[in-house]
């Protein structure tokens, strides 16, 4: 370390009491003294510090605040992964067996009756945009080798005021939780609705380095609609190599069972702030999920599918 290290401008000391001197004068005094061995070591150093900061709290009452801290104007670091995983969920597979239906017959699950539990709003009455389109299922920064960073520390708590920023209808419709309804007077929702979001962003987006609004707003201008392929064989089948190649990137396919369409992922660059930025090629440790076989069920929601459920309601405590 040398003289310049210690210079008092480097320090921001915050006391609530005067001090005879900052940490950072007795240090540069302390290297300012010209033999070695009559320079005070940094542990009496900031045994002082205490013993005065001790004396001052007991002499006025005061609360003291100690530390160290970086200038009010230094900038954030930057975040730390190396690209985005932008994923979609196929929701007509998500709400299989939470649409309230019984199923008899030939149903794709199986021909025995059966009764599905946890009845969903959002299956119950899907947006007709959720039959032919994937929806949002998060922004997630990750690393090269396979691994991502979560749960980052961040004083940024979910507000749904403030990741809503005015495009409510947008995130309800493209990135939407299923599980709840939402208000139906168009205000914004809170909780269960956007457990949701709070998760995605709790989890996901306090790694990005982005502020809320700007993560939720980069996620939605993000959304890829699904290729025409999807529309065409809802409640059918399609080569797992048709569905890749109709989408215009790169992209990788999840599949329930090996054979139910349940996502669709790409990678994303990012540029230094921690913005996404235009699709790259996913590398290999992320290709290794894609699990479909060569032949991709386009499941149709159980309120359309009259064969499989037979729009047959009943009431969960039935």
């Amino acid at each position: 370390l040398s003289r310049e290290d210690f210079q008092p401008q480097n320090f921001n000391s915050i006391a609530l009491v005067p001090l005879r001197r900052t940490f950072g004068q007795e240090l540069l005094a302390a290297l300012s003294m010209p033999h070695a061995h009559t320079r005070p070591r940094l542990s009496h150093i900031i045994a002082m510090q205490t013993n005065r900061r001790k004396m001052a709290r007991r002499s006025s009452g005061a609360l003291l605040v100690i530390g160290l801290l970086p200038p009010a104007s230094a900038a954030a670091p930057p975040p730390s992964f190396d690209f985005y995983v932008y994923s979609t969920s196929y929701q007509p597979n998500f709400c299989h067996g939470h649409s309230g239906c019984r199923h008899e017959g030939s149903g794709r699950r199986g021909s025995v009756e059966k009764k599905h539990h946890g009845v969903y709003p959002g299956c119950t009455h899907p947006d007709p945009l959720w039959k032919t389109s994937l929806t949002i299922h998060g922004l997630w920064p990750q690393y090269d080798d396979g691994t991502w960073p979560s749960n980052c520390p961040s004083a940024d708590m979910f507000d749904p005021s403030v990741a809503v920023a005015g495009r409510l209808g947008d995130l309800e419709l493209l990135w939407p939780n299923v599980k709840a309804a939402p208000p139906s007077d168009g205000s914004i929702p809170g909780s269960p609705y956007t457990d949701f979001w709070a998760h995605e962003w709790t989890k996901h987006g306090t790694c990005s380095g982005l502020k809320q609004e700007a993560y939720f707003n980069a996620a939605l201008d993000a959304f890829v609609d699904a290729p025409d392929l999807i529309r065409e064989h809802y409640g059918g089948t399609v080569s797992l190599r048709n569905l890749e190649d109709a989408y215009d990137k790169d992209v990788l396919v999840v599949c329930q069972g090996g054979g139910d369409l349940s996502e669709v992922r790409m990678c994303l660059g990012r540029d230094e702030s921690g913005m996404p930025t235009s699709p790259i090629a996913c590398p290999e440790s992320v290709l290794v999920e894609g699990n479909c076989g060569d032949m991709v069920t386009i499941t149709a929601f159980e309120v359309d599918d009259e064969l499989d459920c037979g729009i047959v309601m009943y009431s969960p405590q039935e």
